[in-house]
């Protein structure tokens, strides 16, 4: 299975900096940022500032897989979730 990465640039401390992820990943980044009220930029600058020594597209994997997987859970384990829209 191939997947299409995508770089996207950012300016993150003054500096632009590109990242490049597959497209699912940034497909669901922007949901996320989507659910936080925010715009992607703001979600990675966010991210890019708490990560410390991982790279900034790991983070931002692991952080929408981390997301992802806790909404997976509370669905198993019958929790009740609530999203505003």
């Amino acid at each position: 299975m191939k997947t299409n990465k995508i770089a996207i640039v950012f300016t993150l401390c003054e500096t632009p900096t590109t990242v490049e992820l597959e497209e699912e990943f940034w497909d669901g980044l922007q949901d996320l940022a989507a659910r936080q009220y925010t715009d992607l930029d703001t979600l990675v600058e966010r991210l890019n500032c708490r990560r410390g020594a991982e790279s900034l597209p790991s983070a931002l994997r692991i952080f929408a897989i981390s997301y992802y997987r806790s909404v997976a859970e509370a669905q198993e384990s019958g929790a009740v979730l609530l999203r505003a829209n």
